[in-house]
């Protein structure tokens, strides 16, 4: 049987990506998917995938239909890079007002939404969703992107706006890591394919340990299919692929705050969130 496996089209988890492609290209065991977080957490909703390296906030949201690899995700100890929030005015200027926010982003809104209210005490802001950012910048006060398009945004805007590292301010401000993404299972699928699952742990942990051994080689390939991003390897140093104990403290205080804001429509139980020991 060959695993339905997603994985986030990001240079963040070029990584894993590069380890994956150089086990599987003899052994095909494996069918890899592509897309952003929020097409990813859509797939694995609709039973589209059987594992997927999805938006860590998905685990909040459906604790009793996903569970989580152990130890493995994307996270970060200070600034991420590329969930950034980009402002044309002081952040108390924002209260009321609406901001642009990537439709890619899952678990970065909602870290916005927590930073807004309980971090700068900025109130009554709202959340408009956007494809894409062309042509529409000066129409908001303020936009959030992630990922590639926040790599880019950052070179081309860095003039014009004040750039906010919603890793950076979460690290400080809580003095936790930051957990943006976990491989998640469906619990249904996981009762019927054990042998399966456990496959698919191990093979992860072998493509990441495959892209440490091989880190330089990595790098280059990056480089070349993310020619137009700047300092890719110092990009990708910025993040954890293997999570310990600290990250999940991270996570379940995350979780913890989402709950008490009352996000709309995360309805928070807080799970197991098993990364390290």
């Amino acid at each position: 049987m060959s695993v339905r496996l997603g994985i986030v089209s990001y240079l963040n988890a070029f990584p894993y990506l590069y380890g994956l492609e150089k086990q599987l290209q003899d052994e095909p065991v494996m069918g890899l998917f592509f897309g952003t977080p929020t097409e990813l957490n859509k797939k694995m909703a609709q039973n589209a995938l059987d594992v997927a390296l999805l938006s860590s906030i998905e685990l909040a949201r459906y604790p009793d239909r996903y569970d989580n690899l152990p130890d493995l995700g994307i996270g970060v100890r200070s600034a991420a890079g590329s969930v950034l929030l980009f402002s044309q005015v002081p952040l108390e200027q924002l209260k009321g007002k609406v901001i642009a926010v990537t439709s890619a982003s899952a678990t970065g809104v909602v870290l916005l939404r927590l930073l807004l209210e309980r971090c700068w005490r900025v109130e009554g802001v709202s959340f408009q969703r956007r494809m894409n950012f062309r042509g529409i910048r000066d129409q908001f006060p303020a936009i959030l992107a992630i990922g590639d398009e926040a790599l880019e945004a950052k070179q081309e805007w860095s003039q014009q706006w004040t750039c906010y590292d919603l890793g950076k301010i979460w690290t400080e401000w809580t003095a936790l890591p930051f957990v943006f993404a976990l491989w998640v299972y469906s619990q249904e699928w996981a009762k019927e394919h054990p042998v399966e699952l456990q496959a698919v742990s191990q093979r992860l942990k072998e493509a990441m340990e495959y892209s440490r051994l091989h880190w330089t080689e990595m790098v280059s390939e990056a480089e070349k299919r993310w020619s137009g991003i700047r300092g890719v390897e110092s990009y990708l140093k910025r993040f954890n692929y293997v999570l310990d104990s600290s990250h999940r403290d991270g996570l379940v205080t995350f979780y913890q705050w989402v709950k008490r804001i009352g996000e709309e429509k995360v309805y928070v139980n807080i799970p197991s969130a098993t990364v390290g020991a």
